[in-house]
């Protein structure tokens, strides 16, 4: 078993345990994708040897061949039986030929054209699907345990007290809630075209859409930082494009989607005194808009908008509901200044849910108007207000960014606090006359 365009060698051992040399005739008798690299084969007394067989595939589909050793009587070597050996060759076909990138941030379309190559030697007419690959187990997200991370910024979604068993119980749950996250959200990866006709070797061209609605594990990035900057962190998910022909098989691509953090989901700017700890209150909204922009855009310009499935997950409500029928959203939260103090989870609270009937009419009512979906909470809840604290140590401008992350979305926060002498007053008088600047 081998790659496609790729060569394996096999070697079949013979052994001579008789006095005198033995000689074979080497012939195939099968398909031309295998091949001998000597048709004699002469073995000495009480010896043996390696025969290789080369199998170089042409096409993705199973091949067989009969590999027969005849004796060769030239006087001087002993009689010996024919030999068959049967041959099976066939192709890992889901191994990726190559692998097509494509970057951007989370909520953001982009296309790239990126171009494909027939690996078979006969012309094939492809049809073309996109395998979306299976969340890691190793790297899911625990919903129900988020935003339970202690004060001490320590968290743990299986106890170091558990036994094996239990965690690997906790590790299959996790899977299962992060494939069910998955399916409410529609696939990232796109193309324009279902089928493609190419000659043996030829080339085309492919125009890929990607827009990410979850954000996957960040991967600290290996490369340095360039002109001074730090590499940025990205998720990379990945999903597989099969290309088949009915006569020659299958060959694959990995689509890889690098996902960077999303734009800025809010600024706020707050102005604070100098003396003793002091306290910014921020009022955050339920709907992030980022996340319903990327719907109505998938909605309009992404190749799978059409597909009845896909559309239906634009159409999916996000969020738990508590026991008073209320929307939430719980998100972890990370600050990046220490100078400034801020509760490591917070929960988000929508409008209650009347019923399912009118929840889903007044979304499917919102699709029709521009691919929205979603709870349509977008009136924040009194109780969605998140307090900072700040002790300044002088007066001047302390910028933070605030990260949330929940399995629904993400969001970017950038504050900037004044610390300033609340006592100070000053008046600017001005006077010129009328109708003229100064």
């Amino acid at each position: 078993k081998c790659k496609l365009s790729e060569q394996q060698v096999q070697d079949i051992q013979l052994t001579n345990p008789t006095r005198r040399p033995l000689s074979y005739s080497a012939r195939l008798e099968g398909h031309a994708d295998f091949s001998l690299e000597a048709s004699v084969v002469k073995i000495e007394p009480g010896q043996s040897m390696q025969v290789p067989v080369c199998f170089s595939p042409s096409s993705a589909l199973p091949k067989t061949s009969r590999l027969v050793f005849m004796s060769r009587r030239d006087g001087s070597s002993a009689s010996a039986v024919t030999l068959v050996f049967l041959l099976r060759g066939q192709v890992d076909s889901r191994s990726p030929l190559k692998q097509v990138v494509v970057q951007a941030p989370l909520y953001q379309f982009v296309t790239s054209d990126f171009s494909i190559t027939n690996p078979f030697s006969a012309d094939c007419d492809f049809t073309i699907s996109i395998i979306p690959k299976g969340p890691d187990a190793g790297s899911t997200v625990d919903a129900d345990n988020l935003g339970k991370k202690s004060n001490k910024g320590g968290s743990s979604l299986i106890k170091s007290g558990s036994t094996p068993a239990a965690g690997k119980k906790a590790k299959q749950e996790q899977l299962q809630q992060q494939m069910a996250l998955t399916a409410l959200f529609p696939d990232p990866f796109g193309l324009d075209r279902h089928r493609l006709r190419l000659r043996a070797g030829a080339s085309d061209k492919l125009k890929l859409s990607f827009l990410p609605f979850q954000m996957p594990p960040l991967q600290q990035p290996a490369e340095p930082a360039v002109h001074g900057k730090p590499a940025v962190p990205k998720g990379v998910t990945s999903s597989l494009l099969v290309l088949t022909d009915s006569e020659c098989g299958e060959f694959v691509y990995e689509l890889c989607g690098e996902v960077l953090m999303p734009a800025i989901f809010m600024e706020h700017k707050a102005v604070v005194g100098l003396g003793g700890q002091q306290v910014v209150e921020l009022r955050l909204p339920f709907t992030n808009h980022l996340l319903e922009g990327a719907r109505r855009v998938y909605a309009e310009r992404h190749p799978l908008a059409k597909d009845k499935e896909q559309a239906a997950k634009l159409r999916s409500n996000i969020g738990k509901l508590s026991d008073k029928g209320e929307v939430q959203l719980d998100y972890i939260v990370t600050c990046s200044n220490s100078l400034i103090s801020c509760p490591t989870s917070v929960v988000l609270k929508g409008l209650p849910v009347l019923s399912h009937s009118m929840a889903g009419s007044t979304a499917s009512a919102a699709a029709g108007g521009g691919g929205g979906g979603g709870h349509h909470a977008s009136e924040p809840s009194k109780d969605n207000v998140m307090t900072l604290g700040l002790r300044p140590s002088g007066t001047g401008i302390y910028p933070v960014k605030l990260t949330l992350t929940s399995p629904y979305d993400v969001r970017v926060i950038h504050m900037e606090v004044t610390a300033q002498s609340m006592g100070q007053t000053s008046v600017l008088e001005l006077e010129c006359p009328a109708r003229q600047q100064v």
